[in-house]
């Protein structure tokens, strides 16, 4: 008896831990979102056409509450609403969440190495496939050909600009593929990239993705599978290639 009482306690301690672990991230983004007048209908419709009123972020607000605080994430029709953060390395962010607290969530970050205004040729986003919808779970639907369909748009908001983003593929790889790449040697280094990029390719085509000028990479685990990775790549076809970085060594 007693060591059934024992087992029980245990369990109800662990899920109430994971259901902590869930809404403390939950709350928190929508804490940060008020504070910074995230508006989704605006979003919405500006994902769809590429025009009309657009919210007007109020960056001073999440930089008080976390000077790493770099942009923020949304994909419409989903509930994928996130800041993104960037850390002094790719590690501090996978148990910290966007307001610098503690937790095994961890939260959406910009790698490291990359430019922290999203301009980089090769720009990777990560966060955790988590339960109940929520961090980068969504992200792992887009090998599914139909919700690829049905959702081509993911919106970055920063300080400086919009991105509005076209979805060009999803892809399953194991984690020990060297899929992150932020520079290359030329033109075909690049191209011969995507193309091995290609090889892993769920959802999209491949001939969209090699002839994208600019890569957005959002990265996350398989939940059962935590030693594959499922990659969204989309591309901001509106950059005018005269004000892209130099891409090359």
């Amino acid at each position: 008896m007693a060591a059934g009482i024992i087992c029980i306690v245990i369990a109800l301690a662990i899920g109430g831990f994971f259901v902590w672990r869930h809404f403390s991230v939950v709350v928190g983004n929508q804490r940060l979102a008020t504070a910074a007048g995230v508006d989704g209908e605006l979003l919405d419709a500006y994902a769809v056409d590429g025009d009309g009123d657009l919210p007007n972020i109020d960056w001073a607000a999440l930089k008080a509450v976390n000077s790493d605080i770099v942009g923020w994430l949304y994909v419409p029709k989903t509930p994928l609403s996130h800041p993104i953060v960037r850390g002094a390395d790719n590690d501090y962010y996978l148990n910290h969440t966007a307001d610098g607290s503690w937790n095994p969530s961890g939260a959406i970050f910009l790698d490291y190495q990359n430019s922290p205004n999203f301009t980089d040729i090769s720009n990777y986003i990560y966060g955790h496939n988590m339960l109940g919808n929520a961090m980068f779970s969504e992200f792992t639907k887009y090998t599914d050909p139909s919700f690829f369909t049905d959702h081509p748009w993911v919106i970055i908001l920063t300080p400086e600009k919009i991105y509005r983003l076209h979805v060009r593929a999803a892809i399953e790889c194991k984690g020990s593929e060297e899929v992150r790449r932020l520079s290359f040697a030329s033109d075909g280094d690049f191209h011969d990239f995507k193309a091995f990029l290609g090889g892993f390719l769920k959802s999209g085509q491949y001939d969209s993705l090699l002839e994208s000028t600019n890569l957005y990479c959002f990265s996350t685990c398989k939940f059962m599978d935590t030693s594959a990775r499922v990659i969204v790549i989309a591309t901001d076809e509106n950059a005018p290639k005269a004000l892209l970085p130099t891409p090359y060594a």
